[in-house]
């Protein structure tokens, strides 16, 4: 006699192994958790992943990236000023 508890198919809805449950220990993915996230079949979601990807640059080059320039360190750097040898 074999025992085949150890091979029984998980409940629908239930995680395939206990590493993709929530609250596991067990690293995961951003990438794909937002893959499992996305309506759709493959191509939809990659269409979906372009626009965010898209939207994040934009957002990034119109608003984040002319806030932060002028609060860095090296804003007022000259090259060549006064005093350089040429």
């Amino acid at each position: 006699m074999t025992d085949d508890s150890a091979t029984t198919e998980p409940a629908p809805g239930a995680p395939a192994t206990a590493e993709h449950a929530i609250g596991s220990s067990a690293p995961t993915s951003l990438y794909g958790w937002l893959w499992s996230k996305l309506p759709g079949g493959r191509a939809l979601r990659v269409v979906l992943v372009l626009l965010i990807v898209a939207a994040v640059v934009v957002v990034l080059f119109g608003w984040v990236f002319p806030w932060l320039e002028p609060r860095l360190p090296w804003v007022d750097v000259t090259v060549g000023g006064a005093g350089a040898g040429g």
